[in-house]
């Protein structure tokens, strides 16, 4: 038993230690929007890239989020209204408009010697010098990832939903969850 918990000790350190909390390069100019990517959820939180729906192509780890101590953490704030999250929870890019981007959610969660993952792939065409947000919400049997507009009507301030996607496996996204279930060593 202890030999086991030595195991299962090793990759939650690596998880906890991980690497740059931030290695996504943005565009200096261009089309581009403004995007908080975010999550409450108290695990460590890896979102990549991929040129391809089927995230099969150029994945690339773009940042990792916890709403807590992260080690190695790079705060990245553009200023957008409505945050919410811990300042490891969230961080706010630049990010190419007028192109689908395709990217994965994933949660990584060690309770009681088990390790639990939960992803979600989604993708979204984001609009020239418009603010949104894309977050990652975990539940215990269901992880999910919600995408916002963040709007200024009338000097109010407010986030319109524009597309959810959830862990379920789709023919759409059946190539993304293969992605998901590579050994990693975070």
């Amino acid at each position: 038993m202890k030999t086991l918990q030595f195991f299962l000790i090793i990759p939650t350190a690596i998880v906890l230690v991980g690497c740059s909390t931030l290695s996504y390069e943005e565009p200096n100019s261009g089309p581009r929007a403004r995007v908080r990517f975010a999550t409450e959820f108290e695990g460590t939180t890896v979102l990549r890239a991929y040129d391809d729906k089927s995230c099969r192509i150029n994945e690339t780890e773009w940042m990792r989020l916890k709403n807590g101590t992260l080690i190695n953490t790079q705060e990245k704030s553009l200023g957008l209204p409505l945050n919410k999250y811990h300042k490891n929870a969230a961080k706010e890019v630049y990010v190419r408009s007028g192109k689908e981007f395709t990217g994965m959610f994933e949660g990584l969660e060690v309770k009681d010697g088990v390790i639990y993952r939960c992803g979600v792939p989604f993708s979204h065409t984001f609009d020239d010098k418009k603010d949104y947000e894309v977050e990652f919400i975990w539940h215990r049997r269901q992880c999910k990832v919600s995408i916002y507009e963040i709007n200024n009507s009338a000097g109010s301030w407010s986030r319109i939903q524009k597309k959810s996607y959830s862990n379920n496996v789709t023919s759409d996204n059946a190539g993304c969850f293969s992605q998901l279930l590579k050994t990693r060593l975070y």
